[in-house]
């Protein structure tokens, strides 16, 4: 997807408020680790800034064709350049530490989805 950039600067922003105990800073670093072996920059959309990376928590159908099916299921979702939309699945039980067993590790998923975006 990435050869379908029109510029190496990205500036992601979140439209939802991330559930209480996730942390946006766990997101922030999952890209930076991408910038880290990549021609991309990332920049966090601050007010005022018109975000190209689209980021939020969403449940059930929220009205973009992929909708989520709760936990166990799909837990994110990230659109290609065109779209640049990456959400989560909000129902699903998400660790900014070391996941339990039953816990899913925000930072691999967020690594992951960010190169569909």
């Amino acid at each position: 997807m990435e050869e379908d950039w029109k510029d190496s600067k990205a500036l992601p922003k979140w439209f939802t408020t991330p559930p209480e105990l996730v942390s946006t800073a766990i997101c922030s670093q999952a890209f930076q680790q991408r910038a880290a072996v990549s021609p991309f920059q990332f920049q966090e959309a601050v007010e005022g800034m018109q975000a190209n990376i689209k980021i939020g928590f969403c449940t059930g159908d929220h009205r973009d064709g992929s909708p989520f099916y709760g936990p166990g299921n799909a837990l994110a979702h990230a659109f290609a350049p065109q779209d640049r939309r990456l959400h989560y699945d909000g129902s699903e039980d998400w660790s900014t530490s070391t996941p339990t067993l039953t816990q899913v590790d925000l930072e691999s998923v967020t690594m992951h989805e960010i190169r569909h975006t």
